[in-house]
């Protein structure tokens, strides 16, 4: 599965709710490949208020090489090899966990998604070693 979300997330007005339901459509080992404007360039610190990346009124959010991402709530589960009209097990109290990173080889988008209780048992080491990475 792929799911491209090019120049998308910052004209929509809740991008935690468009990735949840992203994340519940991708099969196992799917892929979600995204571009977004980078609040943190240095074409929007040399440009200041004039910086292409805000659109205003159509983009609705502005991102930096580290947002962080914690969706709470239901999550669909499916087995794999699975139909894709199929609804899947709903999950309550799960949690997707993850960050949005820039590296030399390119953006990443890394995630740990599980029981609530488990997530939030790791989300400190999770927040360290993000902070490692920049």
């Amino acid at each position: 599965d792929l799911i491209v979300m090019h120049h998308l997330l910052e004209h929509v007005l809740d991008p935690v709710a468009t990735l949840t339901r992203a994340f519940a459509l991708l099969r196992p080992g799917g892929w979600l490949l995204g571009q977004l404007p980078n609040f943190d360039s240095t074409e929007r610190r040399l440009t200041g208020r004039w910086w292409n990346g805000f659109h205003t009124p159509r983009h609705m959010q502005c991102y930096t090489p580290a947002t962080l991402v914690d969706v709470q709530g239901s999550y669909t589960y499916k087995m794999r090899p699975f139909d894709p009209n199929e609804k899947g097990e709903v999950r309550e109290n799960y949690r997707l966990l993850g960050a949005v990173l820039e590296t030399a080889n390119g953006p990443y988008f890394i995630r740990v998604t599980g029981p609530a209780k488990t997530i939030e048992a790791h989300k400190k080491g999770f927040d360290e070693w993000l902070k490692g990475m920049k």
